[in-house]
């Protein structure tokens, strides 16, 4: 009685992670396929041509550019030894 209880919570357990992981792929794949059109240098400049953007010569105002900059000096900055400061 009891090997079946535990068969049938190793099946139900199982059943579980593959509903999951069938969700999160479902959404991925949903994500992926409307937003395809929009990964473009837009995205992350905006109107700003790239070069002058990455240098920082031009502001970039429609476009994520400051929010990757400022993420990666981020972990950079945070990875760092306490002994430098």
């Amino acid at each position: 009685m009891i090997k079946g209880i535990t068969y049938l919570a190793q099946v139900w357990s199982w059943l579980a992670v593959a509903i999951t992981w069938g969700a999160v792929f479902l959404l991925l794949a949903f994500l992926g396929l409307r937003g395809l059109d929009t990964l473009n240098l837009a995205l992350l400049f905006g109107k700003t041509p790239p070069w002058q953007a990455i240098t920082g010569a031009l502001p970039v105002w429609h476009g994520i550019w400051p929010a990757c900059a400022g993420t990666v000096a981020l972990v950079l900055l945070s990875s760092l030894p306490e002994k430098i400061f």
